[in-house]
């Protein structure tokens, strides 16, 4: 998309937070893989149909975590003016030549920390997409950063990791089957990771359990077991959140969907993928009250409209 009388926009860097920042860097020349896979896409859409209605000419746009600019370039496309923001100086960077090739002057990327940094405004709407809120130390903070950012009666959609993937905990307990000498008690299977802060390896390394070896050897694999992550439920984000937002909808992604690390067993079964994604909606409003998925779309309206 293509506006006259538009300037384009620069490539602004704030001295934000680096934590995790060089692993995202190392990944962005590989990161759409994942995000531009069957599962990736099917993900991706149920997140865009909350934000859908809320999208128009004009409207101003926060995306907090932008990675390489997939959701930025989609709100673009639909007349937004968009605030794409990352603490990866790479995924910035490819997320900022997206937009000038395709949407100049309606996306400003720049770098900075999500988990600290403010994000000016006002926006009408803020998306935080895929586990980046897993990252933020203080929800409570982001929440008043947040309140400061967006416009009474406008809207956030976080979208993060929660705790009980059961995809995940199938893995795990074939896994545990398959190796008793791994055996643990059964109520580690319940558990996606453990512990509020942590690597997945080094929470693995301290409780021995199947599941969290198996998590930890695939954050391995994929290059992401230094991040600190704090998995969250939809109630977890609404009770940090409020009460400055009220809960519009939440939502589980993954509940019977494979998650990304397990993508494959689906790429090539279209007809597998749409099933299993039907009956994933069907479950996706009770799946978030209880905590299950593999991530939770949270959407809450800022109060004082």
């Amino acid at each position: 998309m293509k506006e006259a009388g538009l300037t384009q926009p620069r490539l602004t860097l704030v001295d934000g937070g680096r934590v995790g920042a060089a692993t995202f860097d190392e990944h962005a020349a590989t990161y759409d893989t994942v995000a531009l896979s069957a599962v990736g896409r099917v993900f991706r859409d149920r997140v865009r149909n909350h934000l859908a209605p809320l999208l128009g000419p004009g409207a101003r746009v926060l995306d907090l975590g932008c990675g390489t600019g997939l959701d930025a370039l989609w709100c673009a496309e639909q007349g937004c003016m968009v605030t794409a923001i990352d603490e990866s100086h790479e995924m910035v960077a490819t997320t900022q030549a997206r937009a000038e090739a395709c949407s100049p002057g309606l996306v400003e990327a720049r770098v900075g920390d999500v988990g600290r940094d403010e994000f000016g405004g006002p926006f009408d709407v803020v998306l935080s997409n895929f586990g980046v809120v897993n990252c933020v130390p203080d929800l409570g903070d982001l929440g008043l950063r947040l309140t400061n950012a967006v416009v009474p009666g406008g809207t956030i959609v976080l979208v993060a990791m929660a705790p009980l993937c059961p995809p995940e905990l199938l893995e795990g307990a074939v896994r545990w089957l398959r190796h008793p000498s791994r055996r643990v008690p059964n109520d580690h299977l319940l558990r996606r990771r453990r512990g509020a802060a942590g690597s997945a390896a080094e929470r693995a390394a301290a409780e021995g359990s199947a599941v969290e070896s198996a998590a930890a050897e695939r954050a391995a694999v994929s290059g992401y077991e230094a991040l600190n992550l704090r998995y969250l439920t939809a109630s977890d984000i609404v009770e940090a959140i409020s009460p400055s937002f009220d809960l519009v909808a939440a939502q589980a992604i993954g509940t019977v969907l494979p998650t990304f690390e397990q993508r494959r067993v689906v790429d090539a079964r279209p007809g597998v993928l749409a099933a299993l994604s039907h009956v994933d909606r069907l479950v996706s409003g009770p799946a978030a009250k209880l905590g299950l998925g593999d991530h939770h779309i949270v959407v809450l309206k800022r109060s004082g409209a």
